[in-house]
């Protein structure tokens, strides 16, 4: 294979300068649901994200569904007279419900022959937009809205996987933000949750012994409840990560009512390897000792999904830049390797570029085998 063949090759950078600043948008709006368990916070955040790397867009706003009506939650560009005509939209008013109900994206190239958009929209000189809904399960609980004043049928196919893909974080930090509200309620609400929760849940004592943990812990981490209850909840936890696990839960015991929130590892009874990200707080249980109640979600695919967003990004920007193909061949067997060791695929390819710099674990497991 020629190395150099690639610098024969036509790169098209408009499209890799395209798709950098929609990778920027979903690396940002994904820190931020990282981050926060605020939901004003990553809207706001995924508004700004939008609106600084999204061409020949005017406007963009995100609805949420209170009851039967949807409410603007966070938005840029909209004028104060359509702010307070359009700012709440009841059930079943213009394309923003027409989405909602249909369950599905709508984009409208030219609103000069649309029959859905309210007045407020065509009062302020929509050309053309395009909206995506946003779901919790499988119920619709609000839509993200681009709009372009300028231009008519300037949105593709890439804005709206864009979008999309912006949805199912603003997704997650919705459930995000429900659960840490749960969490906050009374102590009747908390045993529920406990019991009924779709989580991970532990409770433990100041000194990190399990008192309870729910079915859904047991099932994802593979012990049983007389292996865990009772021991200690720093026995689950990668040896790298304990200490930071004791800290963690000494601040939340020692600031009560304050729910805290922190990314570990767990180590299954199989030996394998999740990331968890766990939301806790300290409450008084009936005796009036202190418990931390802990909420545990596994992330381990997302995390690997974020791994491929940035990968792909420095894959791009090696393109643009003309890299040797080796170089890029190098980094994808790197990329792949790190989602899955060992993998076939990455070590044929290591062996066939004769790569040097992959990882050991794939020439342990397939060095007695090709």
């Amino acid at each position: 294979m020629d190395s150099h063949n690639t610098k024969n090759k036509e790169v098209n950078h408009d499209d890799i300068a395209r798709k950098n600043p929609y990778l920027e948008i979903i690396s940002a709006v994904a820190q931020s649901v990282h981050n926060s368990i605020d939901l004003q916070t990553v809207l706001d955040n995924s508004i700004d994200a939008m609106v600084n790397n999204i061409d020949h867009m005017d406007n963009v706003s995100i609805y949420l569904v209170e009851d039967d009506v949807a409410v603007i939650k966070a938005h840029h560009g909209y004028t104060k007279d359509y702010l307070k005509r359009a700012g709440r939209i009841p059930r079943p008013k213009g394309a923003t419900w027409n989405t909602i109900l249909d369950a599905k994206s709508l984009y409208v190239p030219d609103t000069d022959k649309d029959e859905v958009m309210g007045q407020a929209g065509r009062d302020m000189g929509i050309k053309c937009y395009l909206i995506v809904p946003l779901f919790e399960g499988d119920q619709v609980v609000g839509v993200i809205i681009i709009v372009s004043r300028e231009e008519k049928d300037v949105f593709d196919d890439e804005e709206l996987r864009l979008l999309e893909t912006v949805s199912k974080q603003i997704s997650i930090a919705i459930k995000n933000a429900k659960q840490a509200q749960a969490l906050s309620n009374s102590e009747e609400r908390y045993r529920t949750l406990f019991q009924e929760g779709p989580s991970m849940y532990f409770t433990v004592d100041e000194n990190g012994e399990v008192l309870s943990l729910n079915r859904n812990a047991i099932e994802k981490l593979g012990y049983s409840e007389q292996e865990v209850v009772g021991n200690s909840v720093f026995c689950v936890f990668l040896d790298q990560d304990i200490p930071k696990i004791k800290h963690q839960l000494q601040e939340c015991f020692a600031k009560p009512e304050q729910i805290f929130r922190w990314d570990l590892r767990k180590v299954c009874k199989d030996g394998s390897i999740i990331s968890v990200s766990e939301l806790a707080r300290c409450v008084l249980d009936d005796t009036g000792k202190k418990v931390a109640i802990i909420a545990c979600e596994d992330t381990t695919e997302r995390q690997k999904a974020n791994s491929l967003l940035i990968a792909e990004k420095y894959i791009l920007e090696m393109i643009s830049q003309e890299k040797e193909i080796e170089e890029i061949l190098e980094y994808i067997c790197i990329a792949v390797e790190q989602q899955s060791d060992g993998m076939l695929c990455s070590f044929l390819l290591c062996r066939i570029l004769r790569v040097r710099n992959y990882s050991p674990v794939l020439l342990l497991m397939y060095l007695k085998t090709i």
